[in-house]
């Protein structure tokens, strides 16, 4: 069984979640106002701003694995996000022939890697979720609190959710502060 990002899912099963998150903090550079999207420094491993890490001589810490490298050469943040956040079980559907599944970036930045931005689901809704991007949520509060998502998704299902999107504040007609 392969992972889309090279590795084996036995290699994976070598990543403790207390492991995973210690990395992700020592490469996490930057969050985000407003979105609170985590990034990380350097150059994108992928044309969609991907990050990744290098674990292929990293001791693993899993009970009588100690001795063994985790073996990965190049595994994205977002994956390695989901084993930090305990959704080891999530990333393994991505293993599915034809690409059935993929990790969707609820806030269209592909070089977070905020678990909560994460959700892996099936590819054409998350290439549907392109629609949202460069969309906003927009809030008024001159007659009442008025607030208007016009992400399209989300859903009764738990799976479903919407887009994390950038919200404009307008306090009376004309008047825009952009917040993130």
């Amino acid at each position: 069984m392969r992972i889309p990002f090279g590795a084996r899912y036995d290699q994976v099963s070598l990543i403790t979640t207390g492991h995973a998150r210690e990395i992700l903090i020592a490469k996490r550079t930057e969050i985000t106002t407003g979105l609170e999207c985590w990034l990380a420094g350097g150059e994108p491993s992928h044309d969609n701003g991907y990050k990744a890490v290098n674990l292929s001589n990293t001791s693993s810490r899993e009970d009588g694995h100690t001795n063994e490298k985790i073996g990965i050469k190049k595994m994205y943040l977002h994956h390695l996000a989901l084993v930090a956040d305990d959704r080891r079980d999530e990333l393994s559907w991505c293993t599915q022939a034809n690409n059935i599944f993929q990790v969707s970036h609820l806030c269209h930045n592909g070089g977070c890697f905020n678990p909560r931005h994460l959700l892996v689901e099936e590819s054409e809704r998350n290439k549907a979720r392109n629609s949202c991007q460069g969309h906003e949520i927009i809030e008024y509060s001159g007659w009442g609190p008025m607030r208007y998502n016009p992400c399209p998704h989300g859903g009764e299902r738990r799976e479903y959710v919407k887009c994390i999107l950038p919200t404009r504040f307008i306090d009376e007609p004309g008047n825009y502060k952009n917040e993130p």
